[in-house]
């Protein structure tokens, strides 16, 4: 497996770096003295105000709205009506069947498109991961 040599090979080769880098490079300092800073003074405020907090007093009942009665209106029967405000369709007329010889020429030219594109996909298939 070409991805698993890769991984391995990398992998290695990144801790023998590591090793090498702990041996060269200077180490680090023990204990950093931490600097004596007064932290009483620092206050950090921002300019913004959260929002006031809200109360929901749950030991009342809820009310509910009272529902609200329709008029008698008469019944709308919409897609009736939106089916009777179209225009009538435009009268469509037959096209004449086009001549067999042309079908068939047609059919051939398809014949060859598609013949040619699948050998155009099996090459490009083929090379995708040649290197590899």
């Amino acid at each position: 497996m070409p991805i698993i040599r890769y991984f391995v090979f990398i992998g290695s080769l990144l801790l023998a770096l590591l090793f090498v880098a702990d041996r060269y490079l200077a180490p680090l300092p023990d204990a950093i003295s931490a600097a004596a800073v007064d932290r009483t003074i620092i206050r950090i405020h921002s300019a913004r105000a959260l929002p006031d907090k809200i109360v929901f007093d749950t030991s009342q009942p809820s009310v509910a709205p009272a529902a609200v009665a329709l008029a008698d209106e008469p019944a709308v029967d919409a897609p009736r009506e939106a089916h009777a405000m179209m225009a009538a369709p435009a009268v469509q007329t037959a096209k004449p069947a086009p001549p067999a010889r042309h079908i068939a020429e047609r059919q051939r030219a398809r014949s060859r498109h598609v013949a040619r594109d699948r050998r155009l996909f099996a090459l490009n298939q083929r090379n995708l991961f040649a290197g590899w």
